[in-house]
């Protein structure tokens, strides 16, 4: 809201005697603003989730998540049977079908991330493949979870 008078040093105060003002977005602009939250309602995937992960220097291994869920996003405890624990967040993006990961090792630099996870079978498996990075020689491998 302007006070008679400001809005004149408004306009005097400006370079070479411009005018400021504010220009409407549109709706399309607005909604560009709101996409962190998924198009679709987000699939309820919280709880236990366990199976088989491949390792492509060490091998397979049981992956273990137990996946805590606020709407799209995603945090919680992760184990893997051959060693190593840690913490994760991740989110189920825009299409509903789509996860994405971000694991962290306790007590260690290793960081693990997954782009393109994806929920099957009535939302009860997901399957994905990872990169790993400051894990010792881990690099790259897959995982098929089923939720428990």
């Amino acid at each position: 809201m302007l006070v008679p008078g400001h809005f004149a040093r408004l306009i005097s105060n400006q370079p070479y005697g411009g005018v400021a003002w504010a220009q409407d977005t549109t709706e399309a602009e607005q909604a560009e603003d709101f996409t962190s939250e998924p198009a679709v309602t987000p699939p309820a995937i919280a709880g236990t989730w366990l199976g088989p992960i491949h390792e492509d220097t060490f091998g397979d291994a049981t992956f273990t998540a137990d996946i805590f869920q606020k709407k799209s996003k995603l945090r919680g405890d992760w184990s893997v049977s051959a060693g190593g624990s840690g913490t994760f967040k991740g989110k189920i993006k825009s299409d509903g079908l789509t996860v994405e990961f971000k694991f962290k090792q306790k007590g260690k630099p290793c960081k693990v991330t997954s782009t393109d996870a994806t929920l099957t079978n009535a939302d009860t498996e997901l399957t994905g493949t990872y990169a790993a990075k400051h894990c010792g020689n881990a690099t790259t491998g897959n995982f098929d979870l089923t939720k428990q």
